[in-house]
Parts: structure tokens; C-alpha cells; sequence
């Protein structure tokens, strides 16, 4: 469809290392973002630190990471996680994190399918897999502070030993679900 189109075009544009790219602008040693997508670190075109390519920010985070506040949230409450994947093969994996006044929340995927969200605590966190996907597995779940990052969490205190078991049964076989008063995070 158009919309996941529009979206791979993107994440092209961002990742290539050629004109017209962000990579581009790393390739040519840019410290800066450049006013115009032509020229390269030998010449000149125009301004080297105009942030008219800049408005990209907010789209790594809510589209490529999935990270938003979800419907009917105040203050980052709710969290949903809805990643975007792409057909772009050379985007295999992402990672961010958004500070806010609740604390961090922090989502990852690969193109293998792992997504991992977190939170902390007093709030709710809603997983919604992409078009067609539904949960088909719980690696991890914590309702305390974890040790190490996705994919790689372990138990560290505070933590409830049924969590994943919770997740599970709240999650399985759904293309959404909601996880209130999340300690930390799933995988």
C-alpha cells in the first residue's frame, strides 16, 4: 500500500550514503545538517548548517521506534509501542529511547521480529504488532527493574516470577494488547 510505500522511501532516504541521504552528509564528514542534499565536503553549495532536512527527529522515535503516547494518554500514562517494520533490508534493527517526566521509555526491534518495550511504573503499555501480526510469544516480562537491554534482560529485583506467565495470557494470539502498571519491560 501507498502508506508503507511512503514509509520504506524513507527509511531509504535516511540510511543511504549516497545523494540524496542523511548517510550522505555522514559520508562527506558533515557535523552539520546541510541546506541542500548536493555538494559534498570538497564543495561547497550552500549553507552548511541549515536545518531544513532537520525535521526528522520525531519520526525515528514515533514511526521507525513506535514509541507514542496512546489514545486518551496525559502526560506519557499510556504508552504504545507500534514499530513500524520495513522491507528495507539495510534497516535490521532499531533501538530508542524517550526521556519524559515519568521516566524513560525504550522500544526495539529486529527485522527478525523481537520487539521490546519498557516503562516505568504507574502507567500502561500497549503493543501493537504491525498489519496482520499478532503476539505469538513472550521471551521476557518484569513487573520490577531488569538487568540488561533487549533481548538480553535478565531479573534483577523486585520482580514478580510469573511475570511473562501474566503477559501471556494478556497477550497471546492478539494484534494489541495492554499491559497497566508495567514495572520495566517485555520482550
Amino acid at each position: 500500500n501507498r502508506s508503507s510505500d511512503l514509509f520504506d522511501l524513507a527509511v531509504t532516504i535516511a540510511s543511504q550514503v549516497t545523494s540524496p541521504g542523511w548517510g550522505w552528509m555522514v559520508v562527506q564528514q558533515a557535523t552539520t545538517l546541510w541546506e541542500s542534499w548536493h555538494g559534498s565536503q570538497f564543495v561547497g553549495v550552500s549553507s552548511r548548517n541549515h536545518i531544513m532536512f532537520g525535521g526528522q527527529g520525531p519520526w525515528y522515535y514515533q514511526a521507525v521506534a513506535g514509541i507514542n503516547m496512546a489514545d486518551g494518554g496525559l502526560g506519557w500514562d499510556r504508552i504504545r509501542i507500534q514499530p513500524r517494520l520495513t522491507q528495507n533490508t539495510t534497516l535490521v534493527s532499531v533501538s530508542a529511547t524517550v526521556g519524559t517526566y515519568r521516566g524513560e521509555i525504550y522500544s526495539s526491534w529486529a527485522q527478525a521480529g523481537h520487539v521490546c518495550g519498557s516503562s516505568d511504573e504507574n502507567g500502561a503499555v500497549t503493543l501493537q504488532c504491525p498489519t496482520g501480526g499478532v503476539v505469538s510469544g513472550v521471551v521476557f516480562a518484569s513487573y520490577g527493574t531488569p538487568n540488561g537491554s533487549c533481548g538480553h534482560f535478565q531479573v534483577f529485583n523486585c520482580s514478580s516470577t510469573n511475570s511473562a506467565s501474566v503477559v501471556e495470557k494478556m497477550c497471546m494470539g492478539k494484534s494489541s494488547c495492554t499491559i497497566q502498571e508495567i514495572g520495566r519491560a517485555v520482550q
